[in-house]
Formats: structure tokens, C-alpha cells, sequence
């Protein structure tokens, strides 16, 4: 699915690119990607320039849990025990999030060098796509339509961002690294979201009961929640902590040594 956004240069026909040779454009950005999954910690090489891009900062992840502890009480401890099942079931492994993480990188770099975004609304853009990309960890039964919505929440929070057709991210870096993106890398970040989601494999009844949790959540905190976090911008303190729950869905494999 391509992506059509204000400000997007080049056009006309482009032949489409094997699924190898984007994954060796990958590992370009990461170094032994592809080789992470036998491993029990992830290479230095492999880890990307901006750390936690897919989890809040932490005070404001402290404030957050601060205000679901006094306003929702037993519902809250409900959610995270949910969510701690589901952690521990997943199968998602350190390379797989680094991927992501890195593709988070790029698309953070790209917004923040867009010269028609003001600061604020950057940071707006910025919280909301980590919040979509962290929606993929519970995405395993989405539709195709769901699927759907978040592709175009992707496409909504690279509002501002040009998303060339033409070139791959390597030459997208090397001439022109200002509020520009390749559109090579966003469908790369589409496929890797569903990678993450399979990995997960939250099931649709578990799926249901974490949105069940959150509705509880939302009527215990009211109309006017507290949203001054200590962040850049107002953050909803639910969306807050789910989004810094994600890292603990990652899980290095346990390598069994044969004698």
C-alpha cells in the first residue's frame, strides 16, 4: 500500500523490490540483523542511535503509573497483570524489536527535520506514531481493515515528512536527510509491525479482554484525566503506560547446548 502524503516528491512508475533485497537494505542500518535470533544479547552493531523510541521517557512512564494507581486502583492492577500474561507468552526476540526500534529512528529523524513542523506539533506526531507502532505487539488477530487503520495512523503521523518514491533510505540519507523519508522504509515498518504481531500472537479474546481492562480504566479516570506527565506535550497517562509495557514483551532465546 503506498503512501500519499502532502508534500511527496517524484512519481510515476517504480519496479517493485524484492523482499531480499529490502532486508539487505536493512541490514545495512543493522549490522547482522538477520543472525540476531541465535544469539542471547543483541551485537553493540546492532543497536540504534536513539534509544526507547518505543517506550515513554521514564518519569513520565513514574507519573503515569502514579495517577492509574490513585484513580482506577484495582482495575489498573487487573490490566497489568493481564498484560503480564501476555508478556510472558510472547515469542517476539531483540532483533526483531531492534528492527523496529530502528525503523521508529528513522521516522523520528524524519519529523524532526521537517521544516513545516513546529516544534510542538512534532512532539504531538512523535507521541502518537510511537503509540501506533507499540499497537502492533497486540495486533496478532487484527482484520485486514485494522491493519488498514493503522497504516493510515502511520501515514497521518508523517504528516509534514516527504515520502520519496524514487529513492531506497541509504540514498535518502546520503542527499537529501531533511524531513524526508523513503517510502522503501515506511511499507519495511508495515511488514516488520505484523512481524511483531505474529510473534506476540495475542489471541482476539485476549486481545478484547485488555481493551475490556482499558475501558474500566478510562471510566475511573473521568472526563479530565490528569495529562501533565513531564513530557513535552499533555500524554494520556493510560496510553502512557501501555506504550512502555512493550519492552517487556521481547524475549532473548534460550539456546540449548547439545554435547
Amino acid at each position: 500500500m503506498k503512501v500519499s502524503l502532502p508534500g511527496r516528491r517524484g512519481g510515476g512508475a517504480v519496479a517493485r523490490r524484492s523482499r531480499r533485497d529490502r532486508r539487505a537494505d536493512r541490514a545495512k542500518f543493522i549490522p547482522e540483523s538477520e543472525y540476531l535470533e541465535a544469539r542471547l544479547l543483541l551485537s553493540s552493531a546492532a543497536h540504534v542511535t536513539h534509544a526507547d523510541l518505543l517506550s515513554p521517557p521514564a518519569v513520565e512512564v513514574a507519573n503515569a503509573t502514579a495517577v492509574l494507581e490513585s484513580r482506577a486502583g484495582q482495575d489498573f492492577q487487573k490490566l497489568s497483570a493481564d498484560l503480564q500474561r501476555l508478556e510472558q507468552a510472547s515469542d517476539v526476540r531483540p532483533g526483531q524489536f531492534a528492527l523496529l526500534e530502528h525503523d521508529a529512528t528513522t521516522m523520528d529523524l524524519a519529523i524532526k527535520s521537517s521544516s513545516e513542523l513546529a516544534a510542538k506539533q512534532s512532539s504531538l506526531q512523535l507521541d502518537a506514531l510511537q503509540n501506533v507502532l507499540d499497537q502492533s505487539f497486540l495486533a496478532a488477530s487484527n482484520t485486514r481493515s485494522g491493519w488498514d487503520q493503522l497504516e493510515q495512523k502511520v501515514s497521518s503521523d508523517l504528516y509534514g515528512v516527504d515520502v520519496n518514491d524514487v529513492f531506497n533510505q541509504a540514498e535518502v540519507a546520503a542527499i537529501m536527510p531533511n524531513g524526508v523519508i523513503s517510502n522503501q522504509q515506511v511499507q519495511d515498518t508495515y511488514d516488520q509491525m505484523k512481524v511483531i504481531a505474529r510473534e506476540a500472537h495475542v489471541t482476539r479474546a485476549e486481545h478484547d479482554q485488555i481493551v475490556t481492562d482499558e475501558q474500566a480504566i478510562v471510566q475511573d479516570l473521568g472526563p479530565a484525566p490528569e495529562m501533565n506527565l513531564g513530557g513535552a506535550v499533555p500524554r494520556d497517562p493510560l496510553t502512557v503506560y501501555l506504550d512502555s509495557q512493550v519492552p517487556n514483551f521481547v524475549h532473548a532465546p534460550t539456546i540449548v547446548r547439545r554435547r
